[in-house]
């Protein structure tokens, strides 16, 4: 399952004992569950970053609705201040 990890392992860690085998096998697994980790966090960034770029147009254009309608708004309170 973790065979490219065992691989990499440096040869002096690899000369260990037999009894030490272990050692060898539980190195080989946390180097594979570091790796599958990182992949995921590095998925759940690009995520994230897709949704902040979205939440950040989602701004924009609410920005740019409101200093349209705030403009109505305007020209209503000054027409009304005519009539008054």
């Amino acid at each position: 399952m973790y065979k490219k990890e065992y691989q990499e392992i440096p040869a002096d860690v690899l000369a260990l004992t037999k009894t030490e085998f272990q050692l060898r096998q539980s190195l080989a697994m946390m180097i594979g569950e570091a790796r599958e980790t990182k992949d995921e966090l590095q998925k759940e960034f690009k995520r994230l970053r897709r949704e902040h770029y979205g939440n950040l147009k989602d701004i924009e254009q609410i920005l740019v609705s409101f200093d349209q309608l705030s403009g109505k708004v305007t020209n209503v309170t000054d027409r009304q201040k005519l009539n008054d």
